[in-house]
């Protein structure tokens, strides 16, 4: 279970300052013997955490759902005492500068470069997770963890009819954490794929998608979503 909150202030222009506060509650429940081992490897324990950070973003996007030109530049972080039920203080930041480029009335090329990492007793759920936010499709959530991720990623968008396209993509990422090593398996992680999008809302551009991606280490993963 989770709960965000978030506000931000115009500040100048496509420039913005805010803060957010996020409380997460993470109960394990292992389906087999070798997720409970994984589980207990990796140190994964039950946990309730709150935590408080600055956001500060640039957003030039023509469009929020579906931009075809701009740059979404985003800065935020948290700060977690263990005087607010954390089992010790640590501090999570990430980075993200998403960039489109309308390369035809049809076709958008999106670019992402992604950073994240935590200090050092910074606990499992927290790392960063290969496939979480979209951060290379085709990798299990939580299966390839760091301390320190940096990932970057490109998107071919195709709007072929009125209400129809389809997407092309593909991203590389690296993971560092002294902790876990031992289970990052793989010098510099990659995916690839493809998807359909079909636009539930033409004025507001709204897309239902559906993705299929591979990854090496013979991931793979289906994604539905709005």
């Amino acid at each position: 279970m989770a709960a965000l909150g978030q506000v931000s202030f115009r500040v100048w222009e496509d420039y913005f300052i805010g803060g957010q506060v996020l409380l997460i509650d993470v109960a394990y429940d292992p389906d087999t013997p070798t997720d409970d081992e994984y589980l207990n490897r990796v140190g994964a324990e039950d946990s309730t955490s709150v935590g408080i950070g600055p956001v500060i973003r640039y957003d030039s996007r023509d469009n929020i759902n579906y931009p075809a030109s701009g740059t979404l530049a985003e800065i935020k972080g948290y700060y977690k005492p263990e005087a607010w039920g954390n089992d010790n203080d640590y501090a999570v930041g990430d980075v993200a500068v998403n960039n489109f480029i309308g390369l035809t009335a049809t076709h958008i090329l999106a670019l992402r470069l992604y950073g994240r990492s935590g200090t050092e007793d910074t606990p499992y759920s927290d790392k960063s997770r290969l496939g979480q936010q979209s951060d290379l499709r085709g990798f299990k959530s939580g299966e390839i963890s760091g301390r320190t991720l940096v990932a970057g990623q490109v998107e071919l968008r195709w709007q072929f009819a009125e209400r129809w396209g389809a997407a092309a993509f593909g991203g590389i990422s690296k993971l560092w954490d002294d902790d876990l090593e031992a289970l990052i398996t793989e010098d510099l992680y990659y995916s690839g794929g493809g998807g359909i999008r079909y636009m539930l809302n033409v004025d507001q551009k709204i897309n239902f998608r559906v993705d299929a991606a591979v990854g090496n280490g013979d991931n793979k993963g289906v994604y539905v979503g709005i």
